[in-house]
């Protein structure tokens, strides 16, 4: 009876818990009660599961980890210091206003802005490194960033449905990350500029849906970007650019729907900016054609 009152012990000791026991294997560290089961760590309760950190309702979840599909701050953001942004969202649906800062990092689920992007008054800022899954914005202001030298992040942007402002960012030299913009709603402004010497990044660009004008760049010697447009439908409007002696890629322009303003650039032969106006043809600029103040 001792015997088998032992035996009867033996057999009556919880397997379900075992650390690897095999026999039988069932009852081994595999089984539906050990530590590989479904109340595991690696279950549909554990910390990959449903409600773990990757899940709906964790603290990587809020925010796609892609732009796809888009995840919408409502109405407008104004960002001028450490943003909470990517928590909760990818895109804003209203317009961003980004001023005060010296690092975008903040921003870096940023895909879409459905209305203005406006970068505004960043001392410091030298980069846009932080934008770069930017697809998409209604426009974009780049204005008074006085260290902005690399616009580099901005290559995903192929269309703004409204306008472009590039003005008074007084280290820009060059434009090098609009190069895949083909396509402008609005007006194109590219003004105020002490260094900026070429606007080739520009070439790409085969439609702007107003005026086209650069004014007061004080590096630039020659317009050579913009190779890709044929038509502006308002005012070509080219101004007060000190050192500027060529208008070279704007000789593709086959119409101006407004006035052709060519004035105030001292050192622009004025046969130079004449043979623009040939090259349009008379009977293809709309409005007024105004050469002035140009070298003789």
């Amino acid at each position: 009876m001792k015997r088998l009152a032992l035996l009867l012990l033996v057999g009556c000791t919880a397997p379900a818990t075992d650390d690897d026991d095999t026999t039988p294997p069932a009852l081994d560290d595999d089984d539906a009660a050990d530590d590989d089961d479904a109340v595991d760590d690696d279950d549909a309760a554990d910390d990959d599961d449903a409600a773990d950190d990757d899940d709906a309702s964790d603290d990587d979840d809020s925010a796609p980890a892609g732009c796809d599909p888009p995840q919408w701050h409502n109405g407008d953001l104004a960002v001028s210091g450490p943003s909470d942004l990517c928590a909760t969202a990818n895109s804003v649906a209203g317009d961003l206003s980004i001023t005060g800062l010296a690092d975008l990092s903040d921003l870096s689920c940023l895909c879409r802005v459905g209305g203005a992007l406006v970068l505004q008054g960043n001392g410091g800022l030298s980069s846009l490194a932080g934008l770069e899954r930017l697809e998409t914005a209604s426009s974009l202001s780049l204005v008074g960033n006085p260290d902005l030298v690399d616009l580099t992040a901005l290559a995903g942007l192929t269309s703004l449905a409204g306008s472009l402002e590039i003005y008074d960012n007084d280290r820009l030299l060059v434009l090098d990350g609009l190069h895949n913009l083909q396509s402008v709603g609005g007006f194109v402004l590219v003004y105020g500029h002490e260094r900026l010497e070429t606007l080739g990044a520009l070439d790409g660009l085969t439609d702007a849906g107003f005026y086209v004008a650069v004014e007061g760049n004080a590096a630039l010697t020659s317009i050579d970007g913009f190779a890709g447009l044929t038509e502006i439908p308002e005012d070509l409007i080219v101004t007060a650019n000190a050192a500027l002696t060529s208008l070279g890629d704007l000789h593709g322009i086959d119409r101006v729907g407004g006035d052709l303003v060519l004035r105030d650039n001292p050192v622009l032969p004025t046969a130079e900016a004449e043979a623009l106006r040939a090259a349009i043809g008379p009977d293809d600029i709309a409005g007024s054609v105004i050469i002035e103040g140009n070298a003789p």
